[in-house]
């Protein structure tokens, strides 16, 4: 193999083809549950003939990278915080994703939202601290306040501005969702995609793991040699071995959804008691696991 060649595992990875009815895609699932089965049955996976060659440029290379961000990351829903690190009325969090500066806050009325940290004055970065409680947010600037709504309430020495309309400058709102103990955020705030259309019930399959009750003990942000970002993969299967000290991707993770190298032959329980399951209950979604 040449250097400048990096080798995935040989599991086979296959394109989902979009359904375009509710019960082709029951059908599609029921078929990759029989499948499974099979593996689970005879310990093995899905693989493919050969093994799959990646160029190794596509980590390394600047110009895919940010394509990536642009067309991936800045789009795309993202999972940001845990409902219990803004537990209170005032409570604040703040981070830098894709590049893009983030402040999340939840607001006397219990709501989560989401907005660029940075203020529609002169674009200067409002909050500072990581995390924290405050009534209002400050810009240090030149001190234009904020609610937690992110509308514009007060500015300092107003009348050297001239006549401001501050129902014009509120900070910009990022689309963000909070549900089973999850913050997600969109990082493009004119995205048309609903976050909850995106998770398609998946949150609800997400809450059963109690998340409105974890509390965060740590956090890091790891970089590779280039500073990229590990991949969404490694971070979920980071995130789970932290909080439960077993990857996520072999404990819970199966079908031909999960890319190459992301996962193993361990099946979950669920799909274990799936072996004596007539196909009419799984197509009815009468099955109890």
């Amino acid at each position: 193999m040449s250097n400048d060649q990096a080798t995935t595992t040989r599991s086979k990875a296959t394109k989902a083809t979009p359904a375009s009815t509710a019960g082709e895609t029951h059908s599609a699932l029921v078929q990759m549950a029989k499948d499974n089965l099979v593996h689970a049955r005879a310990g093995t996976i899905d693989q493919a003939e050969s093994v799959k060659h990646i160029p190794s440029h596509h980590y390394t290379d600047e110009k895919r990278f940010e394509l990536e961000l642009q067309k991936v990351f800045r789009r795309m829903p993202l999972f940001m915080a845990l409902s219990t690190e803004l537990a209170n009325p005032g409570d604040y969090k703040t981070m830098t994703v894709a590049g893009v500066p983030v402040l999340i806050s939840r607001d006397k009325n219990g709501n989560a939202n989401a907005y660029l940290n940075s203020c529609s004055h002169r674009g200067a970065q409002i909050m500072t601290e990581p995390k924290g409680n405050a009534r209002q947010f400050s810009c240090p600037y030149h001190a234009w306040t904020y609610n937690h709504s992110g509308e514009l309430i007060a500015i300092f020495n107003e009348s050297d501005y001239g006549s401001i309309d501050k129902s014009c400058h509120s900070l910009v709102q990022l689309p963000s969702h909070e549900s089973a103990g999850l913050i997600w955020v969109t990082l493009d705030p004119d995205s048309p995609l609903p976050i909850s259309e995106f998770l398609s019930g998946y949150d609800s399959m997400l809450a059963s793991f109690g998340f409105d009750t974890w509390q965060l003990f740590d956090s890091r942000t790891l970089k590779d040699p280039i500073g990229k970002p590990p991949t969404m993969a490694t971070l979920t299967c980071i995130i789970f071995q932290f909080c439960t000290k077993t990857p996520l991707a072999q404990t819970c993770t199966i079908g031909r959804s999960i890319p190459p190298g992301d996962r193993t032959n361990a099946f979950p329980r669920q799909i274990q008691a799936l072996r004596n399951t007539p196909t009419c209950q799984m197509n009815s979604g009468t099955v109890q696991t």
